[in-house]
């Protein structure tokens, strides 16, 4: 045992003449390099390759009707309503115009609205 420790301390007192010899060398290193200038190329980093994206599709927008379109639409229904005696109902005007039922209410409420018509009784209409 007490071999063991001689042996240790031996190399630990080699290993800090060791130690002192190496920082002696990398001081005279360091003198020797500092009056030479060295052209170093400055690197970017390496950006990583993005994975490619699936190109999007391209889908067709729904048509809306145009504000113009509409603007017919209240122009036939109002001169419908307009020119029947006595009044006419929601039945009548979309078989009449080829209008859905809910296009059909919507305009009669805009003609309502702006007070060109008015109701004679539910779902019949008159010129106001």
């Amino acid at each position: 045992m007490a071999d063991t420790g001689k042996t240790l301390k031996t190399i630990a007192d080699k290993l800090k003449a060791l130690s002192k010899e190496i920082n002696s060398i990398a001081m005279q290193v360091g003198k020797a390099t500092k009056p030479q200038t060295i052209n170093t190329v400055k690197t970017k980093p390496v950006k990583k390759a993005k994975k490619a994206k699936a190109p999007k599709k391209l889908t067709q927008k729904k048509t809306v009707p145009s504000f113009k379109g509409s603007a017919s639409n209240v122009d036939k229904v109002f001169e419908m309503i307009k020119n029947a005696a006595g009044g006419i109902n929601n039945a009548s005007i979309v078989e009449k115009t080829g209008l859905a039922q809910k296009q059909v209410a919507n305009v009669i409420f805009k003609l309502k609205k702006q007070g060109k018509i008015k109701a004679v009784s539910r779902g019949v209409f008159t010129g106001a």
